[in-house]
């Protein structure tokens, strides 16, 4: 499906907009989403907001000035966990299935986020579930690279639409079927293999001017495709 992402035109794409590029029908940039959101997967009444962070905008985010008066206000107890780090409670509150990713891989900077009970990975954490409206469903994830994002955004979608599931499964077996692509246990389907061989020896025979029925006789009496 298309994936909306909030970008300016003129920047570089992030690495999960280029991954995302080879996974989705269509990318549309557009200079701003609702919500403050990063990218959109739309659907009727199951759209997923998505928030991405990296390493560099973490370490930004933690120095910005209005982040770390919230963080300083919560380490003496003075502030309820409804405060606005970066716009999260908008965000959060705007969208019926809001997630935030945080894409760190192991470094001290993931230790960091995970121990300190004020680290902006933590404190979203809090923001995020702090949602008042029950059919609101926000999730905060820490992943070690895009690709896991990836999957999890498919894995979402799978689980709110199992339509899609089965017809990219479809799509697969066809795939695989065609192009003598293994399965998920490493196994080929012989059939098709078989299927397959059989129908370019007969487009053959006819390109060579065999009569027809000759390609069938053929292979008939050499009897398997380990001798064909």
């Amino acid at each position: 499906s298309t994936v909306l992402v909030a970008r300016n035109p003129l920047d570089q794409p992030s690495e999960l907009e280029i991954q995302l590029r080879s996974e989705a029908k269509k990318v549309r940039v557009v200079t701003k989403l609702s919500g403050g959101a990063h990218l959109l997967f739309p659907g009727s009444e199951t759209t997923i907001a998505v928030r991405a962070y990296y390493p560099d905008q973490v370490n930004r985010l933690e120095l910005e000035p209005s982040n770390t008066d919230l963080v300083e206000a919560w380490n003496r107890g003075k502030i309820p966990m409804r405060g606005n780090m970066d716009g999260l409670k908008i965000f959060r509150d705007a969208f019926k299935y809001p997630v935030v990713f945080f894409i760190i891989p192991p470094s001290p900077l993931m230790e960091k986020q995970l121990s300190r009970a004020d680290s902006f990975f933590n404190l979203s954490q809090l923001i995020m579930n702090d949602a008042e409206r029950v059919e609101r469903n926000p999730k905060t994830f820490l992943v070690p690279h895009t690709r896991s994002v990836i999957d999890t955004i498919v894995t979402m979608l799978d689980a709110l639409h199992p339509e899609r599931r089965k017809l990219r499964d479809s799509y697969y077996m066809h795939t695989r079927a065609m192009n003598f692509l293994p399965d998920a246990r490493g196994q080929i389907d012989q059939n098709s293999i078989s299927s397959q061989v059989a129908n370019r020896i007969r487009h053959l025979s006819t390109r060579l001017g065999f009569a027809p029925g000759e390609a069938d006789i053929l292979m008939n009496y050499l009897g398997s495709l380990y001798k064909i």
